[in-house]
């Protein structure tokens, strides 16, 4: 826009302060088959959300953010089923550790356990290979740098006091 001023470092702050954690932890370099457990253990879904969430904040005015958004929207969603699937498999694991340390199983009581934990492990496996077929096929850690260079022009003579108003209102809707 003609006569407008340069991007305030204060609103694009707000996303790309989001983006170099993310890079970090999708091009540390985990075992094959370990990248899900190493985003669960630093709480990377949160990091995710956050970017995610405030994509969607400004979507309406800057449409072309969506893209972005749903690129990390499919990672997160990814890394939530999977997180769904180990936290399902750890809380039936320690029930069943509790209960029997409280009482010993019977034989029927311990094979039901034991078929339920192979059940568990089976869908946790399941979710852990989706989740990196996901990740193998994302274009994330390509698209976060790009997000990290459009930002500041997407939001040229977007002043504070108009991001607050803008902000407060998409709150509100």
């Amino acid at each position: 826009a003609p006569f407008a001023g340069p991007p305030h470092k204060e609103i694009t702050s707000h996303i790309t302060r989001q983006i170099d954690p993310l890079l970090a932890l999708f091009k540390q370099n985990a075992a094959p088959g370990a990248l899900g457990d190493s985003l669960i253990e630093i709480d990377a879904r949160q990091q995710l959300f956050r970017l995610e969430s405030l994509l969607r904040i400004y979507v309406r005015q800057f449409p072309d953010l969506d893209k972005y958004r749903l690129i990390v929207k499919d990672v997160e969603d990814g890394l939530g089923d999977y997180t769904f699937a180990v936290d399902a498999h750890k809380f039936a694991r320690d029930k069943f550790r509790d209960e029997n340390r409280a009482a010993a199983p019977s034989a029927a009581r311990k094979a039901e356990q034991d078929r339920i934990l192979a059940s568990l492990d089976k869908k946790k496996e399941a979710a852990r290979i989706s989740f990196e077929r996901i990740v193998d096929g994302s274009t994330l850690v390509s698209a976060l740098p790009e997000l990290q260079s459009v930002v500041p022009s997407t939001f040229v003579g977007w002043s504070p006091s108009k991001d607050r108003s803008y902000v407060t209102g998409e709150l509100e809707r």
